[in-house]
């Protein structure tokens, strides 16, 4: 982040990376809580945060569409990063799949194990498939971002194509505890909501 926004505007990155870690701790604590699932940190948390984050860094003189487009280029390689950790600990895991084309967990310490009870079934590898169209998304920022695009409109690109993806790789999970509004995952419609975010 700090390569593309330059030097003089580490201090509002270090404002959003802050900001982006406590809004991601507290998301994890309220939207885990009901479930004692003991989740570390949550996406939409880190979201809100960092746009906090902007705002506050923009009150001190630092250019908002700069540090905000910077964080949204570097985002999905944050996230794809984020990912191995899931992939590793169980969560965001899939729901059952042709045993063709899944993933098995026997670890005892997974959630996949732990929590779903899915111990040796194939599922789907959400989280694999989380990283691929974030490197994907990167790989196209990061290319508009060499072309010089406004900035507000690599903000909105980062929200509509991570929102896309992310309805896409919920219909694929199947962590049970994940709590269902009008028959979708809450997560499906925060991905929703990131879209029209991006839009906007």
């Amino acid at each position: 982040m700090g390569a593309l926004a330059g030097s003089a505007a580490l201090p509002g990155l270090l404002t959003i990376a802050t900001c982006s870690l406590i809004g991601a701790a507290l998301w994890a604590q309220w939207a885990a809580a009901a479930t004692k699932i003991q989740r570390p940190v949550g996406y939409y948390g880190a979201i809100i945060g960092a746009a906090l984050g902007t705002g506050a860094a923009a009150v001190t003189g630092q250019p908002a569409a700069l540090l905000l487009a910077a964080t949204a280029v570097m985002a999905p390689w944050i996230q794809a990063i984020g990912r191995l950790r899931c992939l590793v600990q169980g969560c965001c895991h899939g729901d059952p799949v042709d045993p063709r084309f899944g993933i098995r967990v026997w670890n005892t310490h997974s959630r996949v194990v732990s929590l779903s009870h899915l111990s040796g079934q194939s599922i789907h590898a959400t989280q694999v498939y989380s990283i691929v169209s974030n490197v994907a998304i990167g790989i196209l920022l990061l290319r508009l971002w060499q072309l010089h695009a406004p900035l507000w409109f690599l903000s909105g690109a980062y929200l509509i194509l991570a929102g896309l993806a992310r309805f896409v790789e919920e219909a694929y999970r199947g962590e049970p505890q994940t709590e269902r509004w009008l028959g979708l995952p809450m997560y499906q419609h925060l991905a929703v909501l990131m879209v029209f975010a991006g839009v906007a």
